[in-house]
């Protein structure tokens, strides 16, 4: 009996088939978020995505599939996902919930703690060792996301067109990704999924992460925002850890522990991606 978990972000999904428990094939695909994605396009991606890379066979085999996602937030979401998968894998039992309580599950090790997400969005939970008790809310790339990809990449890009960052690093961005206002009010406000390409720009800060202190302040307002914004506002934050999960939080661990330490918190488990965490 084959069982398909998932993780999925508004970026990407990570896929992992097991049998008996042991892993036997990762699949990586675009982020299923129901709230950024029609049913159709949800269908699609799942289609020529995901089920070139499984036999039928392992297909017919799946009895169960767990996906956490991003934007699954309530049943009328969850059924989007759920109707989906099912139309590929009617035989199994379809389990679909928040991508928050996937991460409380793989970082805080069936213990108490706050829960974080920081990677392309942002979000945080208080979890109980079995299930999210509370969930200082999250207002999505427009209106919140603080700390994310999509929120970092938004202050660069202001910067940039403000002018307000040293002129070399200005010069920088605008010679190696072709920037000019235009193509960037394009990508933003016209064209489809703008938080990836907001966030797209956390992997170019790499390039001269080390060369400018301007881009760690950066990251550490940022950072800051989103303690303020969420991690603050749960009672017990100063006597529990706080996990996090997600590509933003692993990248810039330091930048996120002296913003935990400067607000008396204490940092715990940091992990890139929870997939793992979930295959037990």
């Amino acid at each position: 009996m084959f069982k398909l978990i998932a993780d999925s972000g508004s970026t990407k999904t990570d896929w992992v088939l097991t049998e008996n428990g042991v892993v036997i094939k990762k699949v990586r695909t675009v982020g299923l978020n129901p709230y950024l994605n029609t049913k159709g396009a949800i269908t699609t991606a799942i289609r020529t995505e995901l089920l070139p890379s499984l036999s039928s066979a392992k297909i017919k085999g799946t009895r169960e599939v767990e996906f956490y996602g991003a934007g699954c937030s309530n049943d009328e979401k969850k059924n989007v996902i759920a109707s989906c998968i099912r139309s590929f894998f009617p035989l199994a039992d379809v389990v679909v919930e928040h991508d928050l309580l996937g991460a409380a599950k793989a970082v805080c090790n069936n213990q108490p703690g706050i829960a974080a997400i920081l990677g392309t969005g942002s979000n945080s939970c208080y979890f109980d060792g079995e299930k999210i008790v509370r969930n200082v809310i999250s207002l999505g790339f427009i209106l919140g996301d603080e700390g994310s990809g999509c929120y970092i990449g938004k202050q660069l890009i202001a910067d940039f067109l403000n002018e307000e960052m040293p002129e070399e690093l200005n010069e920088h961005l605008r010679n190696d990704m072709g920037l000019c206002k235009d193509q960037i009010f394009d990508n933003v406000y016209k064209k489809p999924r703008p938080n990836p390409y907001l966030a797209s720009f956390t992997k170019w800060i790499d390039n001269y992460y080390d060369d400018f202190d301007y881009l760690h302040e950066l990251i550490k307002r940022s950072f800051t925002d989103f303690f303020v914004k969420s991690i603050l506002k749960y009672e017990n934050h100063e006597s529990i850890p706080i996990n996090v999960v997600g590509s933003v939080g692993h990248r810039f661990r330091d930048e996120l522990e002296e913003v935990a330490k400067r607000h008396s918190c204490n940092l715990g488990t940091v992990i890139k991606s929870p997939i793992d965490g979930l295959i037990k």
